[in-house]
């Protein structure tokens, strides 16, 4: 913690400084101040956060809109401040450069001394209109055997100028199954191809994922996904023949359900003996295990 006049850097905010964020319109942003004083001559006492305009006026950030925390460090007995401040639903007016209200500055004061040590950092929101878009095809259920494509398209390209495209690709439950770096909307083959599913089975089943990884203000990563849930109607195979199965009374016996589809929900019920009602048994499970056969005769 030395710095180049020699001896210990005095009271004033210390790194790691507060960085210039870029948030994202309409979500929340957090920034931190330290202030400490390796010396030990002062203690820390509070971390404002302001705001200054162009004709150097500041504005102490306090109201509904902002949340603040606050901890500390012992270092050697000496007291380490940070002052975490939280923006709720940024705005573009929170923007250092297009806000009315100007940049920011975290100022640190030390017990018993008025004027405080300032650091400045900036906010840079990221408004909607910069982020791209995609749209794939709508979910649907599927009978066996059907053909079906699904598609990811660029609805909105964004800005073209700050938000390049760094990789798109097609996910199936969470699992890559192809992807294009750098894609060209504007070139289809570097573009993700759609998907052709024919035959369609269970094991083609479920939930494809198009995930666009872009570099807003060729800083900020962030990504844009569409989700299609593709299911297929469940359907139950006509044994050749009858299923009997035989057990003494007591005994336990099992059976397998062989219905077909996905997500499948399977209800198993049971007719007693010399009844005529029909009673739910157990739903959700493929195979059901029937204790003690005293209960079913």
């Amino acid at each position: 913690m030395a710095f180049s006049g020699g001896g210990e850097r005095p009271f004033g905010v210390i790194e790691p400084f507060p960085e210039s964020i870029y948030p994202l319109e309409y979500t929340s942003a957090s920034v931190t101040c330290i202030a400490f004083d390796a010396s030990g001559k002062l203690q820390p006492d509070r971390i404002e956060f302001h705001r200054r305009d162009d004709l150097n006026r500041y504005r102490k950030l306090e109201g509904d809109r902002f949340v603040f925390n606050h901890r500390t460090d012992n270092i050697r007995g000496n007291i380490k401040l940070y002052t975490t401040m939280t923006l709720k639903n940024v705005t573009i007016q929170d923007d250092s450069q297009y806000g009315d209200l100007g940049s920011y500055e975290c100022h640190a004061f030390a017990k018993n001394v008025s004027s405080p040590k300032r650091h400045g950092f900036s906010v840079s929101v990221i408004t909607r209109a910069e982020i791209p878009t995609v749209k794939v095809t709508d979910s649907s259920t599927l009978n066996p055997g059907d053909d079906i494509t699904i598609f990811c398209n660029l609805t909105d390209r964004g800005n073209e100028n700050s938000t390049p495209l760094k990789r798109i690709s097609w996910f199936k439950d969470g699992k890559l199954l192809r992807s294009v770096r750098n894609p060209d909307p504007d070139v289809k083959q570097d573009f993700i191809a759609p998907i052709h599913l024919t035959s369609f089975n269970v094991r083609q089943a479920g939930i494809y994922t198009c995930l666009l990884e872009v570099k807003l203000r060729h800083i900020k990563e962030y990504s844009v996904r569409g989700d299609t849930f593709l299911k297929i109607a469940p359907w139950l195979p006509k044994p050749k023949e009858d299923i009997e199965e035989k057990a003494s009374k007591g005994s336990d016996v099992s059976f397998e359900c062989a219905a077909q589809g996905f997500p499948l929900e399977v209800e198993w019920k049971v007719k007693k003996k010399n009844k005529d009602t029909v009673q739910a048994c157990i739903k959700t499970v493929r195979e059901m295990i029937c204790s003690g056969l005293n209960e079913f005769v």
